[in-house]
């Protein structure tokens, strides 16, 4: 269970997973969030913007 706890932890360089492109299926999820998230246009604190999710 740790182990599985440090693995989810793990810092992630977004951009250079978006540069390099996904190796899996969860990199492919991380990737699909990130942009999902960032067209909501909500913004940082929910004033409205570009950028919500910043990985």
């Amino acid at each position: 269970m740790l182990l599985a706890k440090q693995s989810l932890m793990d810092p992630i360089d977004i951009q250079d997973l978006i540069a390099r492109g996904p190796k899996n299926r969860a990199e492919e999820l991380r990737i699909e969030l990130y942009d999902k998230v960032n067209r909501l246009g909500i913004g940082a604190q929910g004033l409205g913007g570009l950028t919500l999710c910043w990985m």
